[in-house]
């Protein structure tokens, strides 16, 4: 298992890379979901506090309970003193230090494969055209179906021939029940020759319900399946969510269930198509529960144009931040400046003072200066 710390000491908001913490929650998500052993959180200054509230968001639940916020008072409870850094108050002495990328030319690395600017390596060209065969092209964007939709569909059949006819066939629209459950269905059909047995999967499997989640298909056959919400908590990322349709030709006609689950293991799949998650426009009927839901879960802009207004918004809290800190050690500075004058003057009114009530006058001594040649009495 793998554990992740985070050192925020002396960190502030400029520091925040979002995108790349998205990205290592992604990797974990979607490749290794069972690696995590905790996320370790050292000495995080307050005004990191929102920024963690919405990467929370972005970890299924059982992540969530991983995070852990530590000092050097509790960190031993996690990494022993052997493996903990000097500086988290263990013993080992290992410091970072960066080391900048060397970027080589397009001379130099002619240089080194033996070949001048000027002519092509027959060999390395041939690595390229081997190269360039083997680069992925991606399916035609198609534009989505739903006026309301946070992003643009894409092609649903990833690969495979057309085996099940989907309606919908990009995205799947949830709404309401008369209970408040929001619930969406999709109706599968099978256009092909053969007897296929298809699965649902989704990326958030503790959010939903699938009815049925997995099944057999003559050819001609069609069935409803309905996606429900789970009742635990409101779904605030459900735009983000997506489902994946697996689907395998059946060539034994004894087939049942368990022998289909076994088979969708161990074998190829011959199709596969994703649909995207999206809410009812119409939300009049929902319950009070279900449309704060909706008002959580339903943005206007695309995920990546929100992530990029968050991280502008971010920047100009920073920047504000930055401006306040400078005023309060300017503000500062002038206390200071103040303070010592104020001391100085003190000290030459308290040095000059008694000298003056030292020293008496002659009409304090009663002494009359009589002017030269006058006559004295």
């Amino acid at each position: 298992e793998i554990t992740i710390v985070f050192d925020c000491r002396n960190a502030g908001l400029k520091n925040m890379d979002m995108e790349f913490i998205q990205f290592i929650i992604g990797v974990f998500k979607d490749y290794y979901p069972q690696m995590l052993n905790y996320i370790l959180v050292f000495e995080m200054p307050w005004v990191l506090n929102a920024a963690w509230k919405v990467i929370k968001a972005w970890l299924p639940a059982a992540a969530v309970k991983k995070i852990k916020f530590l000092t050097k008072n509790n960190m031993s409870e996690y990494i022993d003193d052997a493996n903990r850094l000097e500086c988290w108050g263990g013993s080992d002495p290992w410091e970072y230090v960066f080391e900048p990328e060397i970027v080589q030319s397009h001379s130099e690395t002619s240089m080194v494969n033996g070949t001048s600017d000027g002519h092509d390596d027959p060999a390395r060209m041939g690595g390229e055209d081997s190269m360039r065969k083997k680069s992925v092209t991606f399916a035609e964007v198609r534009s989505s179906p739903s006026v309301d939709s946070f992003a643009s569909s894409y092609s649903t059949q990833s690969s495979g021939p057309e085996i099940l006819k989907l309606n919908p066939s990009q995205e799947v629209v949830f709404s309401a029940t008369a209970s408040g459950e929001l619930l969406a269905r999709v109706h599968l059909t099978n256009i092909a020759d053969k007897k296929v047995g298809f699965k649902i999967k989704t990326t958030s499997p503790e959010k939903y319900r699938v009815r049925p989640s997995s099944g057999i298909l003559k050819p001609g056959q069609d069935v409803s399946v309905e996606l429900h919400v789970s009742g635990q908590g409101a779904p605030v990322t459900l735009l983000r969510d997506k489902f994946l349709v697996t689907v395998i030709y059946i060539e034994d006609a004894e087939t049942n269930n368990t022998r289909l689950q076994e088979l969708l293991k161990t074998t190829k799949p011959e199709a596969q198509y994703r649909i995207r998650c999206q809410m009812a426009s119409d939300q009049s009927g929902l319950s009070g529960a279900a449309r704060s839901l909706t008002a959580a879960a339903a943005p206007a802009d695309d995920p990546s144009k929100q992530l990029t207004m968050l991280l502008k918004k971010i920047n100009q809290l920073s920047d504000k931040t930055a401006e306040l800190e400078n005023q309060l050690t300017n503000s500062f500075r002038i206390q200071i400046i103040f303070l010592v004058l104020t001391v100085v003057l003190l000290v030459l009114v308290w040095i000059y003072l008694p000298s003056q009530q030292c020293v008496p006058s002659d009409a304090d001594l009663g002494i009359q200066h009589t002017p030269p040649g006058s006559d004295e009495l």
